[in-house]
């Protein structure tokens, strides 16, 4: 997918892929009771100030409140892949963990990181060395405010016509430094890799090779693939078996035309498949 030469060879999966998609008019669970154990939403997004606009404190409150009413334990703030380099975002997320220590935590790092892998790898202009988004990065991870890094987008399709397509090699020596400086820190790095792309194609070698290679070149890290990493249950089973550092967070998504390609845990009613909740129930801290 890189325009430029990638020297590090990529990993073949440690599992054997299943490739098929799932029907998605398959068996789903009834509703059980409410859930009373603790809540971790570890992938929230806010939008960011316009353009000459302040922090809206009123708004962080109203955030705040809600996770304590709905009783959210704790909520992982963080960038878009491709929000790019907004500043006042990362202002916006910090007044927030300010506001709700307790309940907010944050990631950092993917506003000047994944955007800047993918133009390294297609040969576009870059403004900064990798030496100074290391250093960067380095300096972020010595703040107790920011537990991982995140969200990267190592693959990223387009979901709504203003969104750019973000892609770049899991094996490229940049992203590797990056990820053996994020292990260094001991804190989560969570990826955003699409598996299969909008017109069917798969990419599920490359994803999977990609996920080996990171593990086992940093055998510690601890890793956040999300949105159940966007494939079938029978991947998403094998990858927790074969990583007991992986986890994965749930996306409750039915089938839109933007994820057409790319696994839901949710019919289009809003029931939870079963093949999803059987893996739920038998590995609680997916």
């Amino acid at each position: 997918m890189c325009s430029n030469q990638v020297d590090i060879p990529l990993s073949k999966p440690l599992f054997e892929v299943t490739r098929s998609r799932e029907i998605v008019s398959r068996p789903t669970v009834d509703r059980g009771s409410r859930y009373s154990e603790s809540l971790i939403d570890v992938h929230v997004h806010m939008d960011p100030p316009g353009r000459n606009q302040d922090i809206n404190i009123s708004v962080l409150m109203d955030i705040a409140n809600t996770l304590q009413v709905n009783r959210v334990d704790i909520a992982i703030f963080m960038p878009t892949p491709n929000v790019g380099g907004h500043l006042l975002g990362v202002a916006q997320r910090v007044a927030l963990k300010n506001m709700a220590p307790d309940n907010v935590k944050l990631f950092v790092g993917s506003n000047y990181i994944t955007y800047w892998l993918h133009q390294i790898c297609h040969d576009e202009e870059v403004s900064n060395k990798l030496s100074t988004v290391l250093a960067q990065l380095s300096e972020d991870l010595s703040f107790s405010d920011y537990i991982g890094v995140g969200e990267i987008g190592v693959l990223h399709f387009r979901k709504n016509p203003s969104q750019h397509v973000i892609s770049f090699q899991p094996n490229s020596a940049p992203f590797l430094d990056i990820v053996e400086e994020i292990a260094k820190h001991d804190v989560w790095l969570d990826l955003h890799i699409e598996p299969v792309d909008p017109d069917g194609v798969s990419h599920e070698d490359w994803a999977f090779g990609g996920l080996h290679l990171l593990l086992h070149r940093n055998p510690t890290l601890k890793f956040i693939l999300f949105h159940t990493a966007m494939t079938n249950p029978s991947n998403a089973r094998h990858i927790l078996e074969t990583y007991p550092n992986v986890m994965m967070s749930i996306k409750p998504m039915t089938p839109t035309r933007a994820w057409k390609n790319l696994e839901t845990v949710l019919n289009s009613n809003g029931k939870v498949y079963e093949d999803w909740a059987t893996l739920f129930e038998e590995m609680p801290s997916l």
